[in-house]
Order: C-alpha cells, then structure tokens, then sequence
C-alpha cells in the first residue's frame, strides 16, 4: 500500500499541525492551573484561597489567560535589557592593549588606559575583556621544589 504524505503537497501543513500538538499536549503547570480554576468555578473563591494558598488576583488573571489559550506559565525575563555604554574607542584601546600584554590584569590594563588619557575603572576593563572574549592571561609558570625524602 503506498503512503501519500499530505504535508508535501499542503503549504504550511507541518506549522499548523506543530501548533495543534503544542495546543493538546499541556504541561504539568497549565493541568494544575486549569484544575484550581475548575475547582474555584465550583466551590468559591474562598474555598479556592485556602485550598492552594493563591491569591485572588492571581486566579483572575489566570482566568484571562485561560480565554485566550496561553495559561502556559510564560518567563518573566525583561524584553529589553540594558545595554552596556562602553565607547568604542575604550573597547579598542583595550582589546589593543590586552593583545600586546596579556599577561597583564585587568587592573595594570586600567592603568595603562590611564596613562593613554582614558579614564577606565578596573571592572569596566574586566568586563570588556570577558564580553569580547579576549585572550585571557596565559597563566603562571611557578616553579616548586621538590620534598626531599
């Protein structure tokens, strides 16, 4: 029997069946979610409030959510997050300086920025170095003496 595969010949079948299976398949978190709001519809908000500990505002916005299809818990990081305002001719200065010492610290590096005529902080340079992944100092070759037996 030969297997006709509908996806092949459709346009956009495979983003819409994606979206169906994301939309049957719920998580632990929306199951308990929707499980509170069922037991708030029948037994009360009080009921509800001492039974799971959930304020009232949080069961009403839950609810919102639960019209519109997104009771998914969704991540509370920031949209926008701030930039850092380092001016390029500081970056290049550094990334400069660090390629020709780089067994130099970031605090020797802020000094030889100063002796350049920018003024740079120790934790600004730190900074610059781990965000352009500069080479990082080669490490220390010390030399220890052996115990005698």
């Amino acid at each position: 029997m030969k297997q006709i595969f509908v996806s092949k010949y459709i346009k956009g079948f495979g983003r819409v069946m994606k979206y169906f299976t994301n939309q049957m398949i719920k998580t632990k978190e929306e199951r308990r979610r929707e499980r509170i709001l069922n037991f708030w519809k029948l037994h009360g908000i009080a009921a509800t409030k001492d039974a799971f500990r959930i304020s009232r505002s949080t069961l009403y916005l839950w609810k919102q959510r639960q019209k519109k299809g997104l009771l998914k818990p969704q991540s509370k990081r920031p949209k926008t997050t701030r930039r850092p305002i380092t001016s390029k001719i500081i970056i290049d200065l550094v990334s400069d300086l660090r390629i020709s010492f780089p067994y130099l610290g970031k605090e020797k590096l802020a000094n030889l920025c100063l002796q350049n005529g920018y003024q740079v902080s120790a934790s600004t340079v730190g900074r610059i170095i781990k965000r352009k992944q500069l080479p990082s100092s080669p490490g220390k070759w010390i030399s220890r003496n052996k115990k005698k037996d």
